[in-house]
């Protein structure tokens, strides 16, 4: 797929979400896949466990009514082997959302389509970066994160045999990156204005989506790119490529937090009018996290979805990927999320600060 070359001067992100408030509500009818690499599958969320045979008349209309109990909640999720389809594979593999009274009603989108549905609201809850959650609130549009979910989990890659050491060395070549949308894009403006340098002027960036990157990288168009796990997992095994820059790990040592990139949210409104099922649905995510982090064998039953191909890629896949998914926040990531608003602020990308909670209170 044709990459796009990235603008001399910053976009701004207000016509899109403004855009974004006028689209009808059937935004959702053609989801696009979030994640592939040359080994990702696009396939659904895992399916949920049978249940046993009742083994009695009365006991199956128990499970009926207690199907029939659940609240369903409409919640948007991204396709295939990414970080999100994974959280809810998860969720439904083990029944995290039947365990707290509810069903999600599972719509994959793009990430991008994924904050509009949100914001029109043809989905209750969804995900979001936290500059789309700066854009929205100053339109008046209240979003709020319910939760913290993962961090930052791209990687700058190069070719194993390229003479590039740091990022700095990258100055001037072509990196290969998803678009200006994107969290990971976003997230590398922040990062580089913070470590001195400029992520739109300084480097030579060509966008497009997620296979495009990995095709580009592989082609030699590129002498760098930034994918996302599971893929830096992949392409790493490969024993092709290595790493000159993990944007997360950086972060942390400059400022001892992870570089938050996605969060759970919904519109502070819905929130206000649904405060049980906003705490369920935040209990649900909130296991299904917990399980990914403490649970390594999560990578074996996902396998498949992940489009994982050999040992050595779930080897990989198993030390790096688990890192990435988030526990409650709490204050210290609560100040770094802040600093990503307000570096966005000063290059531009968000006109202030919104005066509002980041986390909704349930």
């Amino acid at each position: 797929m044709p990459f796009d070359r990235a603008p001399t001067r910053r976009a701004s992100r207000r016509a899109f979400l403004g855009q974004a408030l006028r689209l009808s509500a059937g935004l959702g009818a053609a989801p696009l896949l979030a994640a592939c690499g040359s080994g990702s599958q696009p396939t659904s969320a895992a399916p949920r466990a049978a249940a046993p045979a009742p083994t009695s008349a009365p006991a199956a209309a128990t499970a009926t009514t207690a199907a029939a109990a659940r609240r369903e909640v409409v919640f948007a999720t991204s396709a295939g082997g990414s970080a999100m389809g994974l959280i809810t594979a998860v969720v439904q593999r083990h029944g995290f959302d039947e365990k707290h009274g509810l069903r999600l009603d599972l719509k994959p989108f793009d990430p991008a389509d994924a904050e509009k549905a949100v914001v029109i609201g043809s989905v209750e809850v969804g995900f979001f970066v936290p500059i789309s959650w700066a854009k929205v609130n100053l339109e008046d549009q209240s979003v709020a994160f319910l939760l913290p979910l993962y961090t930052n989990h791209g990687s700058l890659l190069v070719r194993s045999d390229s003479p590039y050491q740091s990022v700095e060395d990258l100055r001037g070549k072509k990196i290969a990156t998803l678009g200006q949308i994107s969290g990971l894009y976003t997230s590398m403006q922040v990062l580089m204005r913070k470590m001195g340098l400029d992520w739109e002027h300084d480097f030579e960036l060509v966008s497009g989506p997620a296979p495009a990157v990995i095709a580009a990288l592989e082609r030699g168009d590129v002498e760098a790119g930034l994918p996302f796990e599971p893929n830096v997992s992949m392409l790493l095994a490969s024993g092709k490529y290595r790493e000159v820059m993990n944007p997360n790990q950086t972060w942390i040592q400059m400022t001892g937090s992870p570089l938050f990139m996605v969060g759970l949210a919904a519109k502070q409104s819905w929130i206000d009018q649904n405060r049980d099922v906003a705490r369920a649905v935040k209990a649900t995510i909130l296991d299904a996290t917990t399980y990914l982090r403490e649970r390594p064998e999560v990578f074996e039953e996902e396998r498949e979805l992940l489009g994982i191909r050999s040992d050595a890629e779930l080897a990989l896949v198993k030390q790096r990927m688990g890192k990435i998914y988030m526990p409650e926040q709490d204050p210290a990531m609560v100040r770094s999320i802040e600093e990503i608003v307000d570096q966005a602020v000063a290059l531009g990308i968000v006109d202030e600060k919104p005066r509002r909670e980041l986390f909704a209170s349930v």
